[in-house]
């Protein structure tokens, strides 16, 4: 089962900016489904230090 709120269920806080690159991905997902990327591209995104 997944919570409502998969940030607030976690042991580790995400910093901000990754939270928020992962709202924009889905937010494109749920726009445009047929133009998703591949997961890996977004755990590389999220091994960036910003």
């Amino acid at each position: 089962m997944v919570p409502e709120n998969i940030f607030e269920k976690s042991d580790s806080e995400l910093p901000q900016w990754q939270k928020e690159l992962i709202d924009a991905r889905l937010e494109k997902i749920k726009n445009n489904p047929d133009c998703s990327r591949p997961i890996e591209e977004l755990f590389e995104e999220l091994d960036n230090d910003e």
